[in-house]
């Protein structure tokens, strides 16, 4: 194979061929499986080069890790290398697309196989960074992994979001919890907190926060099940909030819910084919879901049934 180099040079982009510094490569952005699954818009992987993605699927195999985590790492790493900053050391001296210290790469760089490694050669750097997950217990601990990597519960949780976007699935549920409370971009209110640390809400739930989350802000997310009627307003039927299967969002990216909040649509559109309902400003923004606009022109509502 090629290798792709990241040279010391600003990239410039220019699809569907970016150029990195001397080197250029198609990139041809495309879906590794399949760019949505039906019914699961969290299996997204459009945003992967195709020259990246089959680094980490060879890299992850070969060293027994979850390649949508590694490939998470890539993307808030360096978005897959293609953020021109990464083509020079940043203020703390990481170099390269998977943003390896100097003292750090050396240890791994044998990885790659490469008699002559660089951390801004991408099969160099991504199998350096696959070699030092698996290390770090990545196959059976992704948190504790990450963790190791950088020293950041929110930068695990923004891993985390990528790679389930990516279509991972964690060893342990509870990884989603975790991820959903220390994740920068998702702000819950002090009842629906206190819902995801008593272990009470969906994994489907969670899910969608943390997909969601890697394009939006979310704020004052709840209620989930706590301060939610047991009931379906004006019905006698059992809500699905009432069993940790839904969640409220009033706050897309700063603006509270509206038919004017564009990003508030977007989260419709990335994740709502997941669920089962979808209540919001707009009658009818999908297909296959039960959708409806009733008591719902403030906020984004979720939910599954059992």
């Amino acid at each position: 194979m090629k290798k792709i180099a990241i040279a010391a040079a600003a990239a410039v982009v220019v699809l569907p061929v970016v150029l990195i510094g001397a080197v250029s490569f198609a990139v041809q952005v495309s879906c590794l499986d399949a760019c949505t699954t039906p019914g699961k818009a969290h299996t997204i992987t459009s945003d992967i080069p195709i020259e990246m993605g089959g680094l980490y699927r060879r890299a992850a195999e070969r060293f027994g890790i979850p390649w949508e985590v590694l490939a998470g790492v890539g993307r808030v790493e360096c978005e897959h290398g293609l953020d021109p900053r990464c083509s020079r050391p940043n203020e703390a001296g990481a170099e390269g697309p998977m943003q390896f210290l100097p003292a750090t790469f050396a240890r791994w760089s044998w990885a790659s196989g490469s008699p002559d490694p660089s951390p801004y050669d991408a099969e160099d750097a991504v199998y350096a960074a696959a070699a030092k997950l698996a290390a770090d217990g990545a196959a059976t601990d992704p948190s504790a992994a990450l963790f190791s990597y950088n020293h950041s519960a929110a930068y695990v949780a923004e891993v985390e979001s990528w790679a389930l976007r990516y279509g991972w699935q964690p060893p342990d549920l509870s990884v989603l919890a975790t991820a959903v409370l220390d994740h920068p971009r998702i702000a819950l209110r002090p009842q629906a907190d206190s819902d995801v640390r008593s272990g009470v809400v969906d994994a489907r739930v969670l899910r969608l926060l943390l997909v969601a989350a890697t394009s939006h802000r979310l704020s004052y997310v709840g209620p989930l099940v706590s301060g939610h009627d047991y009931f379906v307003n004006g019905t006698d039927r059992p809500s699905n909030h009432a069993f940790g299967r839904a969640v409220d969002i009033p706050v897309v990216d700063g603006k509270a819910v509206s038919k004017g909040n564009d990003a508030a649509l977007d989260v419709i559109s990335m994740v709502g084919h997941d669920a089962d309902e979808v209540g919001s400003p707009w009658p009818h923004p999908l297909d296959g879901p039960r959708t409806f606009d009733e008591g719902h022109s403030d906020h984004l509502h979720f939910g599954w049934d059992a």
